[in-house]
């Protein structure tokens, strides 16, 4: 019915009947149910767009284009399509192919450039089979990338918006406008069982003017090998309150959201608890019981510690019955509170802590009071000494380079901040731990090219370039209205993904350039567990010499940057040729039986020798 009232307004009664027919004999004709993507929501009085310019000219299609009436193309998952895109010559493809390992998602992404209104456009994947077996269709998620107005250039811009790429909605069928780009996102899930081998598909692309569907030949390469997690490295993200995120949630599907949204996370490589939020009613710190139920599900799921822990509630929440003060963005307070606060919030997360240890889960780090500002050092300084005297350990939203991390200094044992902000050599000093919460890439900044390839090398290459220890950015899910799909009309532009109302995760597109950066780490530490596993063997000690070689080149080749934005890095086809040269030799050295059981570490001390081979 959704379907039929959403163009009744702007449809004749001709079209009405088509639609009618589509929506109820779709699922017959095309064996799937009927999915069209969402509305957009209408666009506040005085706001004013700011576009993208495309600078490309318009493509001129061959005669089979001019017939199918329209064009493909694909291009780096890092480099954003936007409605009025036009590819480039070079992109122009009559076949996709990828390569993933056992257990790995892989994103097969394509795009279409209209030369006339599409009706009715459906697109569908077959299994991809092989002498090795098959990876089914219910591994391939076909996802479309749907684009939205959104604040722009930042979450808290006022007046102007763009239409961005930002989701990956599940739909069926589409009507698509004359040179309207449509990007077609196809999440591969690549089978754990799955051997290695060549496996071919094909994608059938077809609307209601057309006789025959156009085929674009699909192939996959599994390798022969499982890709390793850096047991030193983690993935967080900021998650609000239960309260706040399940808001709109029915109760009846309250237990298979946080079951989907669970899944989502360890699925895009969070292995580390998401931030937990306390409550308190100025006495006490606790969890609630949807709180409880939560972190005892993480744990099921196989999520680990150290839980970052968000205790500025608590400490709001004290100032506030015993002091008389009103907390202020970035706790600008009126006046310093008493020494007595202090000391109730000592006493406050001393009896939380020894609660939390009863029940035996992770490790706390708590941030007691995030971003302070330096107006008001001496009252973080001492709330952070509170802590610390509570017994607690600490994780804290500033820069170690800050004019007054010193005197914090004592009281914290991991520096939060948002870009990386210290070299390799100090974050891996051991003195503190360093985290990074990058912002920038995850729903500060909108520019589309900083989220997806910044996105990326953030998560991967520089990541394990950093020495950083945590990426917990913010946020995995944000809203800000009561319509979760409102990236104008509300306090902020939201961020992050997105849950329909089914329960139903639906993905941010830069949450899977991310979880390509997470990959790319993953690919380059089972490349570094090879290596050394196998050092001092006879048999492959050229092969390992060739090896550390390679990374060494990747190492050096990395321009270094605290935040990883748009310029500065590799072309976007670089990220897997690199990855695929590691592949080689992960491959080649796995032939080889192992010498030694050894942890790697996150870089092996053979990449950083100023000798070169």
């Amino acid at each position: 019915m959704l379907i039929f009232t959403r163009y009744m307004k702007k449809k004749g009664s001709v079209y009405l009947l088509l639609l009618v027919f589509h929506s109820c004999f779709g699922f017959f004709l095309y064996g799937q149910e009927e999915l069209r993507p969402r509305q957009q929501p209408p666009v506040p009085d005085g706001w004013k767009e700011d576009p993208f310019v495309e600078t490309v000219p318009v493509p001129v299609l061959t005669r089979p284009e001019q017939k199918t009436g329209f064009l493909l193309f694909s291009r780096p998952v890092t480099e954003p399509v936007y409605k009025n895109t036009h590819p480039l010559p070079q992109e122009r493809t009559k076949k996709i192919k990828i390569f993933a390992t056992p257990g790995e998602f892989e994103p097969i992404t394509f795009s279409i450039y209209p030369a006339r209104d599409l009706n009715n456009l459906h697109v569908s994947i077959s299994a991809l089979k092989g002498k090795a077996g098959k990876i089914p269709e219910e591994n391939l998620d076909i996802r479309l990338v749907t684009y939205w107005n959104i604040r722009y250039p930042y979450w808290i811009s006022e007046g102007t918006y763009r239409n961005v790429p930002e989701l990956l909605e599940k739909v069926t069928v589409n009507d698509v406008k004359k040179e309207e780009c449509q990007r077609y996102w196809i999440i591969a899930h690549i089978p754990e069982y799955a051997k290695e081998g060549l496996y071919r598909g094909e994608i059938k692309i077809k609307d209601d003017n057309m006789r025959e569907p156009v085929i674009l030949p699909v192939e996959c390469k599994v390798l022969g090998f499982v890709l390793k997690k850096d047991p030193h490295k983690h993935y967080s993200a900021y998650f609000s309150q239960l309260e706040r995120q399940y808001r709109d949630i029915p109760d009846s599907l309250y237990e298979k959201a946080v079951n989907n949204e669970l899944k989502a996370m360890r699925d895009y490589g969070l292995d580390m608890f998401p931030s937990i939020t306390l409550s308190s009613d100025g006495d006490h710190a606790f969890v609630s019981d949807k709180m409880k139920n939560f972190i005892d599900k993480m744990l099921k799921m196989g999520f680990s510690g150290p839980a970052p822990v968000d205790g500025e509630q608590v400490v709001i929440a004290i100032l506030e019955k015993y002091e008389g003060l009103v907390w202020k963005p970035h706790w600008k307070l009126d006046r310093m509170p008493s020494d007595s606060f202090y000391q109730r919030v000592t006493n406050v997360f001393r009896d939380f802590i020894k609660e939390w240890k009863q029940k035996k889960w992770p490790e706390v780090y708590l941030n007691a009071a995030d971003e302070v500002d330096p107006s008001v050092r001496d009252f973080g300084v001492r709330v952070y000494q509170a802590v610390k005297e509570a017994g607690v350990k600490t994780y804290i939203t500033k820069s170690s380079t800050d004019k007054d991390a010193k005197r914090y200094s004592p009281y914290v044992d991991a520096w939060c901040s948002q870009p990386f902000d210290v070299p390799y050599e100090k974050a891996v000093s051991g003195n503190y731990e360093y985290w990074c919460y990058p912002n920038h890439v995850a729903g500060e900044r909108k520019n589309r090219h900083i989220m997806m390839k910044g996105g990326r090398m953030t998560y991967g290459f520089g990541f394990w370039r950093s020495g950083y220890t945590v990426l917990i950015p913010w946020h995995w899910r944000w809203i800000t209205s009561d319509n979760p799909f409102e990236y104008i009309n509300a306090r902020a532009a939201p961020c992050g993904m997105r849950m329909d109302e089914n329960g139903n995760i639906i993905p941010a597109v830069y949450w899977e350039c991310f979880r390509e950066g997470y990959d790319d780490e993953r690919y380059i530490y089972t490349l570094e567990q090879a290596i050394a596993e196998r050092e001092g063997s006879d048999k492959c000690a050229a092969l390992v010499k060739e090896s550390v070689k390679l990374l060494r080149n990747i190492w050096d080749s990395i321009h270094v940057q605290p935040k990883y934005m748009d310029t500065g890095m590799w072309p976007s086809e670089e990220f897997n040729e690199y990855r695929w040269e590691i592949a080689r030799y992960i491959t080649a050295l796995l032939k080889y039986p192992p010498e030694k059981k050894v942890i790697a570490p996150s870089v092996l001390p053979d990449i950083l020798k100023d000798d070169r081979y």
